[in-house]
């Protein structure tokens, strides 16, 4: 079906919706490339003209422009056939409405979670909310007076692109994010073709940016031998690496190793340490190991009271597989 593609400027702005200055910095831009809005402006329009026209889609997405390196925001529809000079006016006009207005004043998901737009976030502001309600960035499309600002595209074809292009594009351009994002798609063939050495080598590339999570999955490739030579030893290092930086996941591979000796030498004394940090920030993973290990008297002196009430958070926090292990606890403890 053939496409209509409007587009004009847009700005980010960090911390503070009344910011004066918008976000000019390209990483930080490069976070906001894809986000989408959940309504469409097709499904908002009611006037008679519009309706007439049988335009479908138009959710409004902020993109980031490489080749002036700032912040756009597109809206595609789905058009029956080429408008006339008139009729698509009337859709420019009525889309720019929308991107300073309706849905354009509400909030946009992508990779890294959802943004809200500067308008919402003023209002959440006024009505009492704090500033950690609203998160740290907002963004907001404007209406352009210049003509040359605003672009106008008739494709003949479907041309509107998916959440995984720009996620693709984002990780091409070098966003941490979109790599390890792009990264777990790759290594399931999730939506895309599976690629094993490709996913690697985002995780890699997100690594080396300070990605924590892609720290982990790199160093489970390293373990399983995932797109690359099995390496026990650098995947430690990796595990080791992204558990210093606080990530609990890390942490439980970690102790794993340490009590499997993968890697590394055995040493249930260092699992146990890795467990029990995984566990106090949450982690049900780490929570169900420690258990475990206090229920067999591994790395610890048996303790089943410390393995219940351990297997009891777990399942408080919603981790039913430790069940079994539950029941099994408690009908040692009756027996007693």
């Amino acid at each position: 079906m053939p496409t209509l593609i409007i587009s004009g400027p847009a700005q980010a702005f960090a911390k503070n919706p009344r910011a004066s200055k918008p976000i000019t910095d390209r990483k930080t831009l490069t976070r906001f490339h894809g986000l989408v809005s959940e309504e469409a402006c097709a499904d908002i329009f009611d006037e008679s003209r519009l309706t007439k026209l049988k335009l479908s889609g138009g959710r409004l997405r902020f993109v980031f422009d490489d080749k002036t390196s700032s912040l756009r925001i597109v809206t595609a529809y789905h058009v029956p056939r080429q408008l006339t000079e008139l009729e698509t006016q009337l859709v420019v006009d009525a889309t720019k409405e929308q991107w300073s207005d309706g849905c354009g004043s509400g909030s946009f998901d992508n990779f890294h979670g959802t943004v809200l737009s500067t308008a919402l976030a003023m209002a959440l502001l006024n009505s009492g909310h704090s500033k950690d309600d609203i998160g740290d960035y907002f963004v907001d499309a404007f209406p352009s007076a210049e003509d040359e600002e605003t672009r106008v595209e008739f494709v003949k074809v479907d041309a509107e692109k998916t959440d995984s292009d720009y996620l693709q594009e984002a990780a091409a351009w070098g966003e941490p994010q979109a790599q390890y994002q792009f990264a777990r798609q790759l290594e399931e063939g999730d939506g895309v073709k599976k690629n094993k050495p490709l996913a690697f080598e985002n995780y890699q590339r997100a690594a080396a940016q300070g990605h924590s999570l892609a720290l982990t999955f790199l160093g489970l490739c390293f373990e399983r031998g995932t797109g690359t030579t099995k390496d026990l030893k650098r995947g430690v290092e990796c595990f080791e690496k992204a558990a210093k930086q606080g990530l609990p996941l890390a942490m439980h591979c970690l102790g794993e190793c340490y009590f499997e000796g993968r890697g590394v030498a055995a040493n249930p004394v260092e699992g146990i340490k890795w467990y029990r940090r995984g566990s106090e920030l949450g982690d049900v993973g780490c929570t169900a190991q420690l258990g475990d290990c206090y229920e067999y008297g591994n790395g610890v002196p048996v303790d089943l009271q410390q393995a219940l009430e351990l297997y009891e958070r777990c399942i408080e926090n919603g981790f039913d597989a430790v069940e079994p292990a539950l029941k099994r606890v408690n009908k040692q403890l009756k027996k007693k």
